[in-house]
């Protein structure tokens, strides 16, 4: 294996080099601003989501370079796993909105129903003012964590159909 810089999203590459999309991509990476050993989670994505990640990520990497693609690595960061540069998604808070602690970092968790038609549990660092019933637009992270949440002005009513850029109410 070889060692290297972390994820550069501008120019898609890990270390300098291309990342093939079923390349195995384990990483290492802290789940609040603290930097604690108590922080520190791990999770298994592809290469293909390590290439849509929105933004830079990880300061070592390890890694198996096969001919002209890396194909199994490890990146370590000290920050938490950004999210996908894919369109915002769309929601509809379903339950009420729970308030939590961890290591001193506040968090929101809460079920949204998607636009693209799931319902998932979600966590959020605590900034934004959520509440049950209402419509936001977010970015979905690693582990169910959303980002770049905004509330949407809108009247609560039943949704009458959606799409990856729009929801339409009664």
């Amino acid at each position: 294996y070889k060692t290297g810089a972390g994820f550069d999203a501008d120019k898609d590459r890990l270390d300098g080099k291309r990342v093939a999309d079923d390349a195995t991509i384990y990483v290492q990476y802290v789940d609040g601003e603290k930097n604690g050993k108590d922080n520190v989670k791990t999770t298994v994505i592809t290469g293909a989501e390590l290439n849509a990640m929105g933004s830079d990520f990880g300061q070592t990497s390890y890694y198996v370079y096969s001919g002209t693609l890396i194909t199994e690595a490890l990146v370590v960061g000290n920050t938490y796993l950004p999210g996908a540069s894919a369109d915002k998604l769309y929601g509809y808070v379903t339950s009420s909105v729970t308030e939590t602690s961890d290591d001193g970092t506040d968090y929101k968790e809460f079920t949204v129903w998607t636009s693209e038609g799931e319902s998932i549990d979600v966590k959020m660092k605590a900034s934004t003012a959520i509440s049950k019933e209402d419509l936001i637009s977010f970015e979905l992270a690693a582990d169910n964590f959303i980002e770049g949440v905004n509330v949407l002005n809108a009247e609560t009513a039943a949704i009458k159909s959606f799409g990856s850029d729009y929801v339409i109410l009664y």
